[in-house]
């Protein structure tokens, strides 16, 4: 696997244009997809990565949420294919919203 830098620019750097911003972050985007699916094809790598790699380094919360799902898959042990990820994201979001949810009082 590849090492790719995902880190923000360092501080003191002139700023961007819009357009520059933009084709930035769509080169950030692709970046953060390639590593998501080179960690789906090789879940081998999931250790290693995630020593490294932390979560907050993706730009979304819904690449935080696959990574982080797809690294516990991997480390667990579990087959990691895109459906097996996709179920388990939908898992937890049901769990997170049952457990979040505001809790109903009995009337009596």
């Amino acid at each position: 696997m590849s090492c790719i830098r995902l880190a923000p620019s360092p501080a003191g750097q002139p700023e961007q244009s819009d357009t520059a911003a933009s084709e930035s972050g769509n080169d950030r985007s692709a970046l953060e997809d390639q590593l998501l699916a080179d960690l789906l094809a090789n879940p081998d790598q999931a250790e290693i990565l995630a020593r490294f790699l932390p979560e907050d380094t993706f730009s979304t919360a819904q690449r935080r949420e696959i990574y982080q799902t797809m690294l516990t898959l991997a480390v667990d042990g579990e087959p990691l294919d895109e459906v097996i990820v996709n179920w388990n994201l939908e898992l937890q979001r049901a769990l997170r919203r049952l457990y979040t949810a505001p809790r109903r009082r009995c009337p009596g």
